[in-house]
């Protein structure tokens, strides 16, 4: 069983950020078309700033908040699953105090 309550970390993330005024519009849809290119030439400034290089090219595609909330929370969960598993072996105060901690870290 999880430490964190990944429902409730959702349900306050949708709340924080409200709704995006321009989702569902053409402004959205023409900045998905463009996504790629802007992606690419920051990219390239970061580049030539910092004399890092990537191999290939970064891939971006453009999601709804909602979206984002649930890859972030999916992401989170598969992180954090090792350190949950270590945690949930333990008892008594630790394990009480590493949920609470971890709850409040998301």
């Amino acid at each position: 069983m999880s430490n964190v309550d990944w429902g409730t970390a959702a349900s306050v993330a949708r709340r924080f950020t409200s709704t995006y005024p321009l989702q569902d519009t053409y402004h959205e849809r023409k900045f998905a078309m463009q996504a790629d290119g802007y992606v690419a030439r920051a990219s390239e400034l970061v580049a030539n700033e910092t004399g890092l290089s990537l191999s290939g090219s970064p891939v971006v595609g453009v999601i709804s908040r909602e979206q984002w909330i649930a890859t972030n929370i999916e992401s989170f969960s598969l992180m954090l699953a090792p350190l949950e598993d270590k945690l949930s072996k333990s008892t008594g105060v630790t394990k009480s105090v590493a949920g609470k901690v971890m709850g409040a870290e998301l």
